[in-house]
């Protein structure tokens, strides 16, 4: 039974099904190589580790589907393409980065993956996606961080198809986050119309903090999604007058 195999570095491509189901494979040496083909190793269930040289640019269908004593896996930068069940019930994988210049993760890439916890995604990958034999991370049931290269508002931003509840229910890292990222986020996610200085009431110290934000006071920070009271995309005298009205009941003023 073949156990062990350097592959040199002379080829430069490894075919479909080139290694299917090598069960007694526990270690392959891989140098010069710039593709995998479809189902390269698949059903190699004895294959524990691999490192995947600079210079891959592409993980074809299926290539490590149901390697299931595989726990780590390198893949570097070059790689672009991550086709579909790439690594479909490697039951045993913990954790895995996506290099940057990924742009999709195709459907069932990592279903079944019973044991991943923590998959990093680069900022490059504009869709997640589910396809005829399911969702990308379908069946990864202890995933519980993923580590995303870009902000939150970028995340939202991502095409997530249907059947990725696994990815969707983790707790996401925002690894681009900047501080202004961050304070805007949280402005947009909740905030009470009126409440200029967010301290949870709208009165007149709202105005007040308006007025000396309006006029350019120095270190008078508002929430300007709250002091947008008109609701017309600027903050000025007018959500002054209205904000003053509904501080002393004017009847018929609203914050909206």
């Amino acid at each position: 039974s073949l156990t062990n195999i350097t592959i040199p570095d002379s080829v430069k491509s490894i075919g479909d099904e080139a290694f299917l189901g090598c069960a007694s494979l526990t270690n392959i040496t891989i140098d010069g190589v710039e593709s995998i083909g479809s189902e390269a190793f698949r059903g190699c269930a004895s294959l524990t580790s691999i490192t995947i040289p600079d210079g891959v640019t592409s993980i074809s269908y299926g290539a490590f589907d149901n390697c299931k004593s595989l726990t780590s896996i390198t893949i570097p930068d070059s790689v672009e393409d991550i086709w579909s069940g790439a690594f479909w019930n490697c039951a045993s994988l913990t954790s895995i980065t996506i290099p940057d210049g990924v742009t999709s993760i195709q459907s069932n890439t990592f279903a079944g993956c019973e044991s991943l916890t923590s998959i990093t995604i680069p900022d490059s990958v504009k869709i997640i996606e589910n396809g005829y034999y399911g969702g990308a991370f379908r069946g990864c049931a202890r995933l519980t961080n993923v580590y995303y290269g870009g902000s939150e508002a970028e995340w939202k931003k991502i095409e997530i198809e249907s059947d990725n509840e696994e990815l969707t229910s983790a707790t996401i890292h925002f690894m681009g986050e900047t501080e202004s990222d961050m304070e805007e986020t949280e402005q947009e996610r909740e905030y009470v119309s009126g409440d200029v200085n967010n301290d949870n009431s709208v009165d007149v110290r709202d105005v007040i903090s308006l007025r000396r934000h309006i006029a350019g006071g120095y270190g008078t920070t508002v929430n300007e999604k709250a002091a947008d009271v008109h609701r017309d995309g600027y903050v000025d005298t007018g959500d002054i007058i209205v904000l003053r009205r509904f501080i002393v009941g004017g009847y018929g003023i609203e914050l909206r």
